[in-house]
Parts: C-alpha cells; structure tokens; sequence
C-alpha cells in the first residue's frame, strides 16, 4: 500500500527542545524601575528580568544583569513581596503549581548611593511534562537535545513484518480499517508511521513495529514484554486476520508493568478511570473481534503515587478531531488511540487530577491544519492520532 504523510510535518525540524520553562528574553533598558535610597546611583540594568511560560511542576529561572561603579546587592520580590534568601543575580522558583500562574518578579539592584527595582516579570503557568523517563503518554517529550527532528523516516508494514528504529521516537500506527485493509482478504493490510531520530547526543531509545497474523497477538504480546518496553500503539484487523503493533524500549532504568483489561465498550470509561486512579496509564487500544475493547495500561516505578483523571470518547472517523479538540481544552492529553470503522474510534485522555489547564494541538488533515491553544516554541509536539478512514481523509494529531 502507499505512503500517505501529510506535508508539511508538524514536529520535524525542531531544533532546540526542551521540557522545560520557555522564556522570553525582557528588552534591554536602563535604570527602568523605581530609584529608593539616599543619593544618585550609577546602577545600570542591562538586561530585564523576562516573563516566561514554564510547564506545571517544573521550575522557572529569571535573572537580571546589571552594573555599576560600586558592588552590588540584590532582592528579589513576587508580587511586591521580598523572597527570603533570594539575593543573587538569578532568581529560580521551586516546582509550579497553578497558584503560581500570573505572579510577577522583579529584583531591587542596590549599591552604597542608593537602589533600582527592576520592571516585573510575569510567570504563566503551561501544561504539565512528563517527568524523565515516563514513556507513557508525550512521548517525544523525552527528546531533550538539540537536533531531534532534523533527521525522520516514513515508512509502514503489513503482516509478518517487523521493523525496528534505534535512537529514534515514532508515531502511532496510521488505523481505520478501509484505509489501511483491502475488504475480506486474509493479511492484506498495511499500517503507515514515520519516526524522528535522535541526535548522537541522546540515545538510548527504539522503536519498534510489528504486523502479524491475528491469532499470534497473544503470544507476541508476551514476547515483548519487559520492564523496559512499552506499548505506544495497537490495531486489530480481525475481519483480515491480522493486527500490528508498536512499542519503545528503553535501555535506561525502566520499571514498567503493563495490565491487559478486555470489557465491553460500555465498561471503558470506568475502568480508564480506576486505573487513573491507581497511577497508571492507558497507552494503547483496540476493539477485538468480538467488539470488545482491549485496554493496556501501564504503572511505573518512577512515580507510583501521581493521580490521574481520564476521560473516554468513542467516536465516529469524522468527529475524532472535534472531540480530540474538546479534550484538549479541558487539559487531558490523549494517551491512546484506536479502533476501526465498525466500532468507533476510541480516544483515552488522560491528565493529572486536577490540571485543567488547555492543552496545545494541532490536528493536520486533507482539508489543512487547525492550531488548538497556543503553541509552545521550544517543546516537541508527540503525535497522538494519526487516522485515515474513507470520507474523512487523513488527520494527524500531534500535542505539546
């Protein structure tokens, strides 16, 4: 079957990635702020404190750069209010949390003639990150050195396939059925992706995908199975008898288990939500040949205690971008996504109990490219759904 990769590319390309806070360099004025104390003060601010967005539970760094014929003292306040301890040229805040969001820094500069107080800083708090080495949702947030994305392949399998991509992070598997199988013949499928490699910097990471006779799921599944694997993307095409599958390893310290949960489409929602509610995650999806949802979640022991909340959407091929979009104003990221025409498309959104903050998304289609919220300039974009099903065309969905 052909390739089919909407250009241009969402995430390719980025050159300099970071999970964490996204600054904006403040304009370069002089003695701007309040002068305070006895005399006239040869103090000079170069640079201005920077307002800055930084992820939720992440830490926001301001720093000021002044001069003066006399040493300098410094004092950093929020909101007005002096930070104890705070006395240096920098100024870094302990992990964000809501509360935080819209609080503004500045810093009185001092010297023997007298002070000047900076303009003030604001800090926005953004979306949540994954910590290092959660490989559970937001995958490509694990790339942390410049150049990822400068260097990616498309490529897909059928049946009795494999492939694997060293150094690299991949999409999920293209699904929806008449797209990706020729109707009522046996292993005549074919499921697109593409990767992003790594650069030599950070490895460390592969990709691996998979196609197979329907019948060998089971025993492949447990094949691949291992503290340092995880289950990013699943499809079951039993009308062709056939499934494939894709996953990443990791060769750092792992400590992953996975869960297979099989229930009724009715049962989803509540069993999503017990797992949230015992820190694990669903990364992948399917319905079976019964019309049962197959559900895979995964616990980590590099945080066992993190609460979740979900929340699931069956829909039909041409809502899944609407939908998609609702979840991500109400600050779930998608962590699986799966399904096939018959069935619906299952969409699992996943956020930390409480994180109600917007998530930025752009959803790619045939019809061209929607930006949901703001997009971040220094964080890779994971996708999270990549569709292509008869009467909607292609929609990549991809999520910072």
């Amino acid at each position: 079957m052909l390739f089919r990769r909407i250009s241009p590319i969402l995430f390719a390309g980025i050159a300099i990635l970071s999970t964490g806070c996204s600054s904006k360099s403040g304009n370069s004025l002089s003695n701007s702020g309040n002068s305070a104390g006895s005399g006239t003060t040869t103090i000079h601010i170069a640079t201005q404190p920077g307002s800055q967005t930084a992820p939720l539970g992440t830490t926001a760094k301001f720093s000021v750069v002044a001069s003066s014929f006399e040493s300098l003292t410094y004092q950093w306040l929020r909101d007005g209010v002096a930070i104890d301890g705070a006395t240096g040229t920098t100024y870094t805040t302990p992990a964000i949390e809501m509360s935080d969001s819209g609080a503004s820094f500045s810093v009185i500069v001092t010297d023997q003639d007298g002070s000047v107080t900076s303009s003030n800083a604001k800090l926005t708090a953004g979306p949540r990150s994954p910590q290092s080495g959660d490989l559970r949702l937001l995958l490509f947030q694990q790339a942390t050195a410049p150049g990822f994305g400068a260097s990616d392949q498309a490529s897909n399998i059928s049946p009795n396939v494999a492939q694997l991509f060293p150094g690299a992070m991949g999409s999920p598997l293209e699904v929806g059925s008449s797209a990706v199988c020729t109707a009522g013949v046996a292993y005549d499928c074919g499921w697109n992706f593409f990767v992003d490699y790594l650069p030599q910097s950070q490895d460390g990471f592969t990709m691996f995908y998979q196609g197979r006779p329907y019948e060998d799921f089971d025993h492949d599944l447990d094949a691949i199975a291992g503290a340092n694997v995880v289950l990013t993307s699943l499809d079951f095409e039993s009308a062709n008898d056939s499934y494939a599958m894709a996953w990443v390893s990791t060769n750092q310290t792992g400590g992953f288990d996975y869960r297979r949960e099989v229930v009724s489409p009715a049962e989803v929602e509540s069993t999503v939500a017990q797992d949230a509610a015992q820190s694990r995650i669903i990364t992948a999806v399917s319905f079976d040949a019964n019309g049962q949802a197959n559900l895979f979640s995964y616990g980590w022991t590099g945080d066992a205690t993190t609460v979740y909340e979900s929340h699931t959407v069956i829909a039909a091929s041409a809502d899944v971008a609407s939908a998609a979009t609702d979840l991500a104003n109400d600050g779930y990221s998608i962590s699986a996504f799966g399904g096939n025409d018959a069935n619906g498309y299952l969409l699992i959104g996943t956020r930390v109990k409480g994180d109600t903050l917007p998530r930025p998304m752009t959803i790619a289609s045939t019809t061209g490219t929607t930006t949901v919220g703001t997009v971040p300039d220094s964080v890779p974009s994971t996708p999270v759904a990549n569709l292509y099903a008869a009467g909607t065309g292609q929609v990549l969905i991809s999520e910072y």
